[in-house]
């Protein structure tokens, strides 16, 4: 192994870039000078390219010294290199051109390993387009002026083909040194990944864990509220005292029954709105003793409303159905109540409809409506209301995400 200075860079592929780099300079000019020697002695045609080669890979190790960077070098090797591999394929035709092929096998793969496929595509292609001009205009007159091969000429082609292989089999030793070290890496982070992904599922899981559980308490703490409302009302005296005292259990109610149904949901990012709505209304009906015919329609198609707005519209379909059950059927046999909620995007428009008229609730100013324009309010939409042929709710609102 030769003198490599110390890189700049850190990261293990730098570093074996640069020291690939380094020893293929270092090797190439060892051999090169050695060869480029020989052959002046011996007269041979291969002379100025190989000293041209030993000066090239002489100059690569000072800028590598310098800069304690294989990049500017790597660049140069890969460029130089092509230009006197090209330049003796074209223009010596009277030498042997069986190892050229071999030594430009050689730089391709050096440009590969040690600048990337980019760079190392388009020297193949310049390697390529050479080699192509060469037996299409070359080769002939090199065949034609072709002496008989010397003993100097196979010592030399034997001596070039032992090189280049030692290079070659030394880029193949680095690729599998740098797959292994990756393959290391990969384990690694894959196992870390593992350990942090079990952390993350057993910390998701105390978390909804808890979160049930607050949930299934709030329901509780609800009830409580509600079960104390109720013996207070016993107390009361007349009607309208006890009804204000009936409404106010009733939305307690309606957001003890989210916490419910949050709480007996599997997933406690989605709530069954139709579910949710079907069990209102029968618990409304029954704190109301409504002993009317009533046909309900619920159509929704949506999955998921943000946990913010869950409390504002179960709200909002507390005091409708419940204005509905007090005012709307008096004068009918059979109460119709028909809601719709559609989502497209973070739209959200829900609409209610019975087919009653609500003849306590023409004061416009009455609490249940003040309440429902707040909770409105509170969703950031807006409200249509309508008398034909019943009674029309219209709500539209942003689903947001909590922020």
């Amino acid at each position: 192994m030769f003198f490599i200075p110390t890189s700049k860079f850190k990261d293990y592929y730098d570093i074996a870039r640069f020291n690939l780099t380094w020893n293929v300079s270092a090797f190439l000019f060892i051999v090169l000078t050695f060869l480029g020697i020989t052959f002046l002695i011996l007269d041979n045609g291969a002379t100025i390219p190989t000293l041209l080669g030993s000066l090239v890979t002489f100059l690569l190790l000072v800028i590598m010294t310098i800069s304690k960077s294989h990049i500017l070098a790597a660049y140069a090797f890969s460029i130089s290199g092509t230009f006197l591999c090209q330049f003796t394929l074209i223009y010596f035709e009277n030498l042997l051109h069986f190892v050229d092929v071999i030594w430009i096998i050689m730089v391709v793969l050096f440009t590969y390993f040690s600048l990337g496929k980019r760079i190392g595509n388009m020297i193949f292609l310049i390697n390529v387009l050479g080699v192509i001009y060469f037996i299409l205009f070359v080769v002939k007159r090199n065949i034609e002026q072709l002496d008989e091969i010397s003993e100097v000429d196979t010592i030399g082609l034997a001596i070039n083909y032992v090189v280049v292989s030692l290079i070659i089999g030394y880029f193949i030793k680095q690729f599998v040194d740098t797959t292994k070290h990756a393959e290391k890496e990969y384990q690694l982070i894959n196992s870390d990944l593992q350990h942090k992904n079990a952390q993350v599922v057993r910390q998701n899981e105390e978390k909804t864990v808890m979160l049930r559980e607050i949930h299934h308490r709030v329901k509780n703490n609800l009830q409580v509220i509600t079960s104390l409302l109720r013996l207070q009302s016993n107390e009361l005296e007349g009607a309208k005292n006890k009804d204000i005292f009936s409404n106010t259990i009733n939305r307690i109610v309606a957001m003890s029954l989210i916490h419910d149904k949050i709480y007996q949901n599997k997933d406690l990012a989605k709530i069954n709105l139709v579910d949710y709505l079907k069990t209102l209304i029968d618990q409304i009906s029954s704190s109301y003793s409504v002993d009317k015919n009533l046909c309900v329609d619920v159509k929704s198609n949506v999955e998921i409303i943000q946990p913010k707005n869950l409390v504002p519209i179960a709200l909002i379909f507390n005091e409708l159905i419940s204005n509905s059950l007090k005012y709307a059927f008096i004068s009918r046999d059979t109460g119709e109540i028909e809601i719709d909620i559609q989502q497209e995007g973070r739209n959200v428009k829900i609409t209610y409809w019975d087919n009653g008229i609500w003849l306590e609730q023409q004061k416009p100013q009455s609490f249940g409506i003040e309440l429902i324009e707040t909770l409105v309010e509170q969703l950031d939409g807006e409200m249509v209301r309508s008398i034909d042929e019943g009674t029309r709710y219209t709500f539209n609102f942003l689903d947001k995400e909590e922020s």
